[in-house]
C-alpha cells in the first residue's frame, strides 16, 4: 500500500518470530512527507497507531482513514529497538 510516497507491507512470519510480534506493518519505501518528517526511517515496523493495534496493511489503512491531525505511532526496528513517533497526518 502506497500513502503519500510511503509504501507499507505486512511483515513475514520470520520477522514476527524474531521480534516476538503477532503482526505489524513495515515501511519499505519512505519519501518526503509526514512519516519522514516525524523522523521515522525505512524498515520501521508499525505495531500500533494511537493505541490501536496494527496487525496488517488493511488495519493500517482503516485506522489512518479515520484519523487526522497528530497520532502516536508505536513500533520497532528490525534490530529490536522499540520506539514511538508523533506523526502529523494533517486534516
Amino acid at each position: 500500500v502506497n500513502m503519500a510516497g510511503t509504501v507499507f507491507k505486512n511483515i513475514d512470519q520470520a520477522t514476527k518470530q524474531k521480534l516476538q510480534l503477532t503482526g505489524g506493518v513495515q515501511i519499505t519505501t519512505l519519501k518526503a512527507g509526514p512519516w519522514k518528517k516525524a523522523g521515522i526511517q525505512q524498515g520501521f515496523i508499525i505495531t500500533a497507531i494511537g493505541k490501536e493495534i496494527v496487525d496488517n496493511v488493511d488495519q493500517l489503512t482503516s485506522i489512518l482513514q479515520r484519523r487526522e491531525g497528530g497520532v502516536l505511532i508505536e513500533g520497532v526496528y528490525p534490530n529490536g529497538e522499540k520506539i514511538y513517533y508523533g506523526v502529523d497526518l494533517g486534516s
